[in-house]
Protein backbone atom coordinates (compact mmCIF):
# COMPACT_ATOMS: atom_id res chain seq x y z
CA UNK A 1 0.00 0.00 0.00
CA UNK A 2 2.95 2.29 0.00
CA UNK A 3 3.07 2.77 -3.59
CA UNK A 4 -0.84 3.12 -4.31
CA UNK A 5 -0.60 6.81 -4.84
CA UNK A 6 2.51 6.75 -7.17
CA UNK A 7 1.17 4.00 -8.63
CA UNK A 8 -2.35 5.25 -9.44
CA UNK A 9 -0.68 8.91 -10.21
CA UNK A 10 1.22 7.09 -13.13
CA UNK A 11 -1.81 6.10 -14.48
CA UNK A 12 -3.78 8.54 -14.08
CA UNK A 13 -5.76 10.71 -16.44
CA UNK A 14 -7.95 13.76 -16.10
CA UNK A 15 -11.38 14.66 -18.00
CA UNK A 16 -12.13 18.06 -17.83
CA UNK A 17 -16.20 18.39 -17.63
CA UNK A 18 -18.32 20.75 -18.81
CA UNK A 19 -22.50 21.70 -17.60
CA UNK A 20 -24.60 19.09 -19.05
CA UNK A 21 -21.78 16.60 -19.49
CA UNK A 22 -22.68 13.29 -18.52
CA UNK A 23 -20.05 10.78 -17.44
CA UNK A 24 -20.65 7.19 -17.21
CA UNK A 25 -18.81 4.38 -15.62
CA UNK A 26 -18.26 0.69 -13.66
CA UNK A 27 -17.08 0.97 -10.35
CA UNK A 28 -15.60 -2.14 -10.51
CA UNK A 29 -13.19 -1.75 -13.31
CA UNK A 30 -12.09 1.74 -12.61
CA UNK A 31 -11.05 3.55 -9.80
CA UNK A 32 -11.73 7.28 -9.85
CA UNK A 33 -11.95 10.96 -8.07
CA UNK A 34 -12.55 14.33 -8.38
CA UNK A 35 -11.09 17.42 -7.64
CA UNK A 36 -12.36 19.72 -5.05
CA UNK A 37 -14.97 21.97 -6.28
CA UNK A 38 -16.16 25.07 -4.97
CA UNK A 39 -19.61 26.52 -4.52
CA UNK A 40 -22.73 24.94 -5.58
CA UNK A 41 -23.19 21.70 -7.68
CA UNK A 42 -25.98 19.30 -8.89
CA UNK A 43 -26.05 15.93 -8.21
CA UNK A 44 -28.07 13.09 -10.04
CA UNK A 45 -27.32 9.63 -9.75
CA UNK A 46 -28.07 6.31 -11.30
CA UNK A 47 -27.54 2.81 -10.08
CA UNK A 48 -27.84 -0.36 -12.49
CA UNK A 49 -27.66 -3.55 -11.48
CA UNK A 50 -27.96 -5.65 -15.19
CA UNK A 51 -25.23 -6.20 -17.47
CA UNK A 52 -25.75 -5.19 -21.33
CA UNK A 53 -23.62 -5.49 -24.11
CA UNK A 54 -21.40 -2.17 -25.29
CA UNK A 55 -23.17 0.33 -27.43
CA UNK A 56 -26.51 -1.43 -26.57
CA UNK A 57 -29.71 0.82 -26.00
CA UNK A 58 -31.77 0.27 -22.92
CA UNK A 59 -35.25 1.47 -23.36
CA UNK A 60 -35.82 2.66 -19.52
CA UNK A 61 -39.65 2.66 -20.42
CA UNK A 62 -39.01 -1.20 -20.57
CA UNK A 63 -37.30 -1.56 -17.32
CA UNK A 64 -39.34 -3.69 -15.15
CA UNK A 65 -38.06 -1.61 -12.05
CA UNK A 66 -39.85 1.89 -11.84
CA UNK A 67 -37.62 4.95 -11.74
CA UNK A 68 -36.94 6.57 -8.59
CA UNK A 69 -38.58 10.12 -8.16
CA UNK A 70 -36.10 12.65 -9.81
CA UNK A 71 -35.20 14.91 -6.72
CA UNK A 72 -31.91 17.71 -7.30
CA UNK A 73 -29.50 17.50 -4.32
CA UNK A 74 -27.13 20.80 -4.12
CA UNK A 75 -24.00 20.60 -2.54
CA UNK A 76 -21.90 23.56 -1.09
CA UNK A 77 -18.17 23.31 -1.19
CA UNK A 78 -18.09 21.61 2.96
CA UNK A 79 -20.11 18.71 1.36
CA UNK A 80 -23.39 19.31 2.94
CA UNK A 81 -26.83 18.79 1.08
CA UNK A 82 -28.69 21.70 0.40
CA UNK A 83 -32.62 20.58 0.41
Amino acid sequence: MGRFPEVTQSVSKSIDREVGDLMIFSNKRCLHSRARIDGQRWLQRCYGSTLVGLGEVVDLDDCCIPPVPSRPHYLNATGEIIA
